[in-house]
């Protein structure tokens, strides 16, 4: 005999409301489902549970012993309920995190020590190890990675934001060996590599304008190490010169313990990524914390923005423009571009014959971006007359 806990609980409904009518009003349900859930359940005991006349509803005496375990099933069905409000209104329990030490070290303390104050009935786990977590056979609620997007489907990702990255040694170590003139006078210095998750090291790609130059057939490393935290340590100590996130190099360049190697060329940002089980009922302990490591992601990541070089290669920044189109000395022409905007704004130099066709979609919206702040640019819905020259105010 198999009992439906369902069918116990509508009749615990039914009893203490004395009515089968109050009783699917109150639940939402028709009062003929009811009636026909409840008999069910007196078929399944073998003994009636109430006495039903056209005006009064009687518990039997084996009603009244059967209601005794149906109000325990409507208790715990309460308490669950008031257990789930009570974790939506804040958060509680057990937040487990997967991070690196350097990560949690320059971001974490800051936010943690605030988040814990906020939110006594909450207690959080810390992973520190580099290692590849896995979030839901091991039950963690988040991880933060650096690098590529996690390619788990099971998985949702948030991107924090992009470290900036920057190449740097200690001022003894450019007293002693020279500061690099340029990046391939780098392989005769002494470097200390990153060592990605693959084990393989982080590769050196410099970008400055149309310029490139990476370590295709690298020396190896003086010093290879998972750890940027233990990079650092080197690098001041006047070990080498290392790759490093400009946010976490930036306190020690204002000490004056490291300064910046070849500032005038850039390398490509790396994401850095929130991974989590799922977005749908996420736990509100959950969805807090990540709220508020954005924020302090953000902040920490200006910092390395406030370092990165003016003049940035495609993929590390802003595009430069063509000298002609920053000073502006182009005519205009009115016709109407992709997306609504005026090509009145732009160059005909630019927009019109051979260049136009080769002018990529992304070039296009860096000139109309630029051509927008400047004072003598026609309004979005301006253009100048054919044949009119556009000098500056």
């Amino acid at each position: 005999m198999y009992l439906e806990p369902n069918d116990l609980l509508l009749f615990a409904y039914v009893a203490n409301e004395r009515s089968f009518s109050r009783a699917a009003a109150r639940l939402g349900v028709p009062q003929s489902t009811l009636s026909r859930r409840v008999t069910a359940l007196e078929a399944t005991l073998g003994e009636r549970l109430l006495l039903r006349t056209t005006r009064k509803l009687t518990l039997t005496e084996f009603g009244e012993a059967v209601l005794a375990h149906a109000q325990q099933v409507i208790g715990g069905v309460e308490a669950t309920m008031a257990l789930s409000e009570n974790r939506r209104a804040g958060p509680v329990g057990r937040l487990r995190i997967s991070v690196t030490s350097e990560f949690a070290t320059e971001v974490l303390t800051p936010l943690l020590a605030d988040f814990v104050g906020q939110h006594p009935a909450l207690d959080i786990e810390l992973d520190l190890s580099p290692r590849l977590v896995d979030l839901i056979g091991e039950n963690f609620d988040l991880a933060i990675r650096v690098g590529e997007r996690p390619s788990d489907t099971s998985l949702c990702a948030r991107r924090l934001g992009r470290l900036t990255m920057g190449l740097y040694a200690s001022p003894e170590y450019v007293r002693l060996r020279g500061v690099p003139a340029d990046p391939s006078a780098l392989r005769e210095h002494a470097v200390l590599k990153l060592l990605q998750r693959s084990s393989h090291a982080m590769p050196w790609l410099l970008m400055q304008g149309d310029h490139h130059w990476d370590d295709a057939a690298p020396q190896p490393g003086r010093i290879s190490a998972n750890s940027p935290e233990m990079l650092i340590r080197l690098a001041c100590a006047g070990v080498g010169i290392a790759l490093l996130p400009s946010c976490f190099a930036a306190p020690h360049c204002r000490q004056g313990r490291l300064t910046a190697v070849l500032p005038q060329w850039s390398l490509p940002d790396v994401d850095v990524w929130a991974v989590f089980p799922g977005r749908r009922l996420m736990p509100v302990r959950t969805r807090l914390f990540l709220e508020g490591l954005q924020a302090a992601c953000a902040d920490l990541m200006s910092v390395g923005q406030a370092l990165r070089p003016r003049s940035r290669a495609r993929g590390g920044g802003r595009l430069r423009l063509p000298r002609r189109v920053r000073a502006g000395s182009c005519r205009a022409a009115p016709r109407q571009g992709r997306g609504g905007v005026l090509l009145a704004a732009w160059p005909r130099a630019f927009i019109t014959g051979s260049m136009r066709s080769k002018a990529s979609s992304r070039i296009r919206r860096e000139v109309a971006k630029q051509m927008r702040k400047w004072p003598w640019a026609p309004g979005p819905n301006q253009a100048l007359e054919p044949g009119t020259n556009a000098t500056p105010a």
